[in-house]
């Protein structure tokens, strides 16, 4: 009686855990498929939205302040090379050398840290800002940069360079509502993206660490300096693909905190006016000014 009660147990436990391994291996696939679906479908259609979109909504939506869109996603052919070679020295040199993540920024931040207390530098690449505006939060834990460290991971290995780019300079936030390439070109210089001089796209390349505390026109300190050592960094630029890289600025914000919207810019209409920004020529050795880690 005693052994078939045993038994009974037995099978029954024998069953529970067969049933729950049967589902967890059926959530884990589901989690890989949509992993993969949601990755490499990217390699021919754009994303209807990104995770950085919907929270500025929802911040919006909560402040009960009502904000227009502005998105227009373009191909790179069609986004200046000047705004190209000036966001790939200001945001990630090494971006065609590397598998996603930049070792020796990694270690020259975790370097810093260690000596200063705390960590200014930042290290993440172009296709690690990429996974964090697509799916994530900005906001820093070990868990994000957990699926930051995974997407980042997927990207590189479903996309090519040139996509993950491309993507990249069509998805990032530029202002308050702005977002790529072609609508900040439109909204702050009233010309497509394709015709940015270099002038523009290096202000636009400077303000990406800062879209809703600073704007690409005007005379903002931040992003005249941050302007200023990009085009001369923009001296070193080798072109693109692979086995070239430039000098990075040594300011770029990664990680950059959720920031409270009622101190922001506000997106300027497209107007002639604000073509009419001062010029400020490049300097020798200018350091752009720190903000949070990235």
């Amino acid at each position: 009686m005693v052994l078939k009660i045993a038994k009974g147990i037995f099978l029954a436990y024998a069953v529970a855990f067969s049933v729950a391994g049967t589902l967890l291996l059926g959530l884990a696939a589901y989690k890989a498929w949509s992993l993969y679906d949601s990755v490499a479908g990217l390699a021919d259609r754009w994303p209807e939205k990104t995770a950085m979109m919907e929270l500025r909504e929802r911040q919006w939506k909560d402040s009960g302040i009502v904000v227009e869109t502005r998105w227009k996603p373009v191909p790179l052919s069609k986004i200046s090379e000047n705004l190209r070679k000036t966001v790939l020295v200001g945001e990630d040199d090494k971006f065609y050398n590397h598998n996603g993540f930049d070792m020796d920024a990694i270690q020259n931040a975790l370097a810093e840290a260690k000596e200063k207390g705390k960590v200014k530098r930042g290290a993440s690449t172009i296709t690690q800002q990429l996974a964090k505006n697509l799916y994530l939060s900005p906001k820093r834990s070990f868990s994000r940069k957990a699926q930051e460290a995974l997407y980042t991971l997927a990207l590189e290995h479903f996309l090519s360079k040139d996509r993950i780019f491309e993507l990249y300079l069509n998805v990032i936030e530029w202002g308050r509502g702005v977002y790529g390439a072609e609508a900040a070109s439109q909204t702050f210089f009233g010309v497509s993206a394709s015709e940015l001089d270099l002038d523009q796209a290096a202000r636009l390349a400077a303000v990406l660490p800062k879209p809703l505390k600073v704007s690409p026109i005007g005379a903002n300190r931040f992003m005249l300096n941050r302007k200023a050592a990009i085009l001369q960094n923009l001296k070193l630029f080798r072109g693109f693909g692979p086995g070239t890289d430039s000098t990075k600025t040594e300011e770029s914000d990664d990680d950059a905190e959720v920031e409270d919207d009622s101190t922001a810019i506000t997106a300027a209409p497209i107007a002639d006016s604000a073509k009419a920004v001062p010029e400020v020529a490049p300097t020798e050795s200018v350091k752009p000014e720190a903000d949070s880690a990235r």
